[in-house]
């Protein structure tokens, strides 16, 4: 009989991924993105006109849920889950790997540091607030360089060529972008992440957990999943510190003074500082999503196939970066 009972360990495993907070698609980001949509709900029809009926009216719009562009969404997702395993091996790397590989050259190298931060509270904060502000910038970098740099930019365009935004959209990634994106995060994140870890070898397990894994579940609890999305939920002063959804609602947008801006994680700042930030302001704006050339995916075949083309045609004919952006538009390719 005891056989027929699931094992305890996977039961363990499976309620710790469905209640982790660091990941958005578990149940606290979930309840958190159920709770502001709400509150926003509420703020927009007021107290009189606010029904359960009307809500999941306002929560499931049919305009969004059946629209072209989520099913397409979901078929991605479902290509990007399948693929993940064979992605995983064809890499057979990951920057946390790559870091400590590094750290090791720097001390086969150079030798112990001369001067390790010790194990007080300050120090570990001070790492954990090291590994964070990097692990931010270098999601700022990445997706900064997936908009500028053709080849990665022809597989981002997947993502950019949703119609509509749901909470699916996040998964809406091309496995090839996964993997040039994870490649080019190696390159540019490693070694930097390895430097820390040189001097502080000890507490590096420690602050990570205390760091970026509780600052990354305090912001899916913030309404990450709301990112992708028709609610609008600004963060009002805050927008110069922090990348609220409506800032990256903003980032979809297919208007021209709204192209190639908020590419930020967590911390607005990037944006900020490097001069792409549009702040989103309390009131919703209108938007259109989608590719600024008019372009769209409207199957799985052509979401994974003209990748591969736009590609070959933006490395074989490069000189069409120098194009004017309505000439860029009228030959398919993507606006600057």
């Amino acid at each position: 009989m005891t056989e027929l009972l699931p094992d305890p360990e996977l039961i363990g495993m499976a309620t710790a991924r469905i209640f982790d907070i660091t990941k958005r698609l578990s149940f606290w980001p979930f309840l958190s993105t159920l709770l502001i949509t709400g509150f926003v709900f509420y703020r927009h029809v007021g107290r009189r006109r606010a029904n359960l009926r009307r809500f999941l009216s306002y929560l499931f719009p049919a305009t969004v849920w059946r629209h072209r562009s989520a099913l397409v969404d979901v078929k991605v997702t479902i290509v990007s889950i399948i693929t993940s395993p064979l992605r995983k091996s064809l890499l057979g790397l990951s920057v946390p790997i790559a870091a400590a590989a590094f750290a090791y050259g720097l001390n086969q190298w150079l030798g112990p540091p001369a001067t390790q931060f010790g194990d007080s509270f300050a120090s570990i904060a001070l790492l954990a607030a090291t590994i964070f502000l990097l692990t931010d910038f270098s999601v700022y970098l990445i997706h900064y360089i997936g908009h500028h740099w053709e080849p990665l930019w022809a597989f981002h365009r997947v993502h950019h060529s949703a119609e509509r935004l749901n909470p699916i959209t996040v998964a809406r990634s091309h496995p090839v972008y996964d993997i040039l994106a994870k490649i080019t995060e190696i390159i540019f994140v490693a070694p930097v992440q390895g430097a820390v870890l040189f001097f502080w070898p000890q507490q590096a397990g420690l602050a990570v957990l205390f760091g970026v894994a509780i600052v990354y579940g305090v912001f899916s609890l913030a309404g990450a999943n709301l990112r992708h999305s028709h609610v609008w939920f600004s963060f009002g002063r805050f927008e110069r510190f922090f990348v609220s959804p409506a800032q990256h609602q903003i980032h979809h947008s297919k208007a021209e003074e709204h192209w190639d801006r908020n590419f930020g994680g967590v911390l607005a700042i990037w944006d900020w500082m490097f001069g792409t930030l549009v702040m989103a302001p309390s009131k919703r704006q209108k938007l259109e999503f989608g590719l600024s050339s008019g372009e769209t995916h409207n199957g799985i075949v052509e979401a994974m196939v003209e990748p591969f083309v736009y590609a070959h045609n933006a490395i074989t004919h490069p000189d069409n970066r120098n194009r004017s952006k309505a000439e860029q538009a009228l030959i398919g390719e993507r606006p600057r």
